[in-house]
């Protein structure tokens, strides 16, 4: 799909080098928050690999001129609902636009590619939003055909000591971003 100089491109398993330095240029951008603490994520050349493992699944680039400017990727899930009926779920996430980009086509045109590939296939989606994300799924939902996200529940993460506090070696802990 090209939109106004934007390019939605469909990664395989290995995005081509050129690109990949590119993708690598534009990860640096985001950092998330666990506790006090922010961590990065690298995806490294084979982009689409977290997704791929969980089944049928798409990742998606918006590149304009040569720079990545955006990525969303899904995967079909089955989920149960509450009442115990099953249903064929689409797990969106890794979605990012460029800072430079937000406000742009970049995110309608790559929920636009996604939904049309998801639609045959499944009957709701989800998706997860850490605590911190800036900005939030209500800032950039429920406009320009792009459905709202509400929240539906809230998932708290322990963190429970597997070993004496201070017992890694330095050289084993991450670094702070």
């Amino acid at each position: 799909m090209t939109s106004r100089t934007l390019e939605i491109i469909r990664v395989g398993e290995a995005v081509a080098p050129a690109l990949g330095e590119g993708l690598a240029r534009f990860e640096r951008e985001f950092s998330y928050a666990l506790g006090a603490r922010r961590f990065r994520l690298s995806h490294g050349a084979d982009y689409g690999r977290f997704w791929r493992a969980m089944g049928q699944s798409l990742t998606l680039l918006a590149v304009r001129k040569g720079t990545v400017i955006g990525a969303m990727s899904g995967a079909e899930r089955e989920l149960q609902s509450p009442d115990g009926r099953c249903l064929r779920a689409l797990y969106v996430g890794d979605l990012k636009i460029s800072r430079a980009e937000r406000g742009g086509w970049a995110l309608r045109a790559l929920t636009s590619e996604l939904t049309a590939w998801a639609r045959p296939r499944c009957d709701a989606a989800f998706s997860v939003v850490m605590n911190g994300t800036n900005p939030a799924p209500a800032d950039y939902t429920g406009r320009a055909g792009i459905p709202a996200f509400a929240p539906v529940g809230s998932v708290e993460i322990l963190r429970i000591p597997a070993s004496a506090p201070g017992a890694c070696p330095p050289r084993l802990a991450a670094p702070p971003i």
